[in-house]
């Protein structure tokens, strides 16, 4: 699975695609399968927060 999530900008929303059954990346499966989306948007949140990583929200914010 290969989940994109942009909570701005020109991609904003996201996107969930099964890569065994579609390589090219035609059928956004976000909608249908909302639930799986958003804890693979929840996995990912808590990741970029553990390792610190900049987002647009933090951007200029790093700690020391």
């Amino acid at each position: 699975l290969k989940l994109l999530w942009d909570k701005q900008g020109e991609r904003a929303g996201r996107e969930l695609y099964d890569l065994k059954q579609d390589i090219a990346e035609t059928k956004n499966l976000a909608e249908e399968n909302a639930a799986l989306a958003d804890s693979l948007q929840r996995q990912l949140l808590q990741h970029l927060r553990h390792v610190d990583a900049e987002t647009r929200k933090n951007a200029g914010k790093r700690r020391t």
